[in-house]
């Protein structure tokens, strides 16, 4: 095929959109289709420096621009959300022009990854291709209670705009315009106005491919000894680090010993170190900061168990990162954790009508049945090896291009 990809963010080893970007612009070159990339021209110095020559004549990019526009948005919008409309009308401009030498099978918008954010290549009259997107998922309104104010209204003004999504005129004309809409999660699908949820389906856009696995597919842990566990990522409210605090006070009642290792930094560590620190954890909550990908994947190893605590998450990258060493995963029934982790790998938890005790009870809980039967952990840890490869780029592809 002859496949033009929309990636207002597309840039190697940045992760979130740029690396979603850039996966898939690589990958699908890879599967042999020539591929012709719309991105802004900001991210020239770093692709110029990662492209593979190999693909050179299979992969190129056009680099799209409006420097003067983008440095007076930027007054007014620091995160470009305001550019960002007039790059996908420029980008519209760029992509008739190359259309009627290329004559493209498929326009594709892959980044920004999101529901919210529009793209016009659909009024280019081929076949289009909208997503993955995601950005629909809601933090349940009694598991925002202990936020800290400024994240309360985050949240509060992130619901008023995914309402927005149903009636955006904007959102609207994409919808109307696409061949089909690829969301990552089933409150994604929900969010969408209920005219286009036919064409719609769930696809994560993450793999596998290229992780350090360890697939050893055995836990290793022994009744009476300690539970290893980690949690890598932002420490920010709706990573939901202070409800797993919480369940780790409810094993240490229980007299169940345990570790857990908590990789990553962010706006709510030193509450998190506060609340610790009152709840007598702090030889068995452990934090240890920003991780190279080398150090992660050693504790990685070491480890027995993940949890991921996460209230918001249209990805789960960390996920992957986890089963392919073997980890089996707990998390909540939502977003793109939802879709990753099923009963065969780890445990899912639906939190939609629990209150944060109940949450925190319920991860306890399941520690505690796994300490005690370490058989099925065993047998958590070999499935979730197996299962990690089934997030590959040719599944991807199968899933949405076939």
């Amino acid at each position: 095929m002859k496949v033009l990809v929309s990636a207002f963010a597309c840039a190697p080893n940045y992760g979130s959109d740029r690396e979603v970007g850039w996966q898939w612009a690589v990958n699908l070159a890879k599967q042999g289709h020539d591929v012709v990339v719309l991105t802004r021209t900001t991210e020239r110095s770093r692709i110029d420096r990662f492209i593979d020559p190999a693909l050179s004549e299979r992969l190129i990019f056009q680099y799209v621009d409006f420097p003067f526009v983008a440095k007076v948005t930027s007054k007014i919008s620091k995160r470009n959300h305001l550019y960002y409309y007039f790059w996908q009308l420029l980008a519209l401009i760029h992509a008739y022009r190359i259309d009627k030498t290329r004559d493209f099978d498929i326009v594709h918008h892959v980044t920004w990854v999101s529901l919210r954010q529009p793209s016009f290549l659909g009024l280019l009259g081929k076949p289009f291709y909208f997503g993955p997107v995601g950005g629909a998922d809601r933090i349940p309104r009694k598991l925002r209670l202990s936020f800290g104010m400024k994240q309360k209204l985050l949240e509060a003004f992130r619901d008023i705009a995914i309402f927005t999504v149903k009636v955006d005129p904007l959102m609207h004309l994409t919808f109307a315009s696409a061949d089909k809409i690829i969301v990552t999660s089933k409150e994604c699908m929900d969010a969408l106005p209920r005219r286009y949820r036919s064409k719609a389906k769930i696809q994560l856009a993450i793999n596998s491919e290229g992780l350090d696995a360890r697939n050893s597919g055995e836990s290793r842990y022994r009744s009476g000894g300690n539970l290893r566990l980690i949690y890598a990522g932002r420490l920010i409210d709706c990573k939901g680090v202070h409800l797993l605090i919480d369940a780790m006070y409810q094993l240490k009642k229980s007299g169940l010993p345990f570790v857990l290792n908590i990789v990553g930094e962010g706006l709510s560590m030193d509450r998190l170190k506060e609340l610790v620190l009152s709840r007598d954890l702090s030889k068995e909550v452990l934090f240890l900061g920003w991780k190279s990908r080398r150090e992660l994947y050693e504790i990685y190893r070491e480890s027995h168990l993940m949890v991921v605590p996460a209230l918001r998450d249209s990805g789960g990258l960390v996920i992957l990162e986890g089963m392919s060493h073997g980890l089996p995963v707990i998390a909540f029934d939502s977003g793109g954790p939802g879709v990753t982790v099923n009963e065969s790998v780890g445990r899912l938890i639906d939190i939609k009508n629990m209150s944060e005790e109940e949450v925190t009870r319920n991860i306890a809980q399941h520690l505690s049945d796994l300490m005690d039967d370490p058989s099925e952990l065993d047998k958590l840890s070999k499935r979730a090896s197996e299962w990690v490869n089934k997030f590959t780029w040719e599944n991807i592809y199968e899933n949405i291009y076939k």
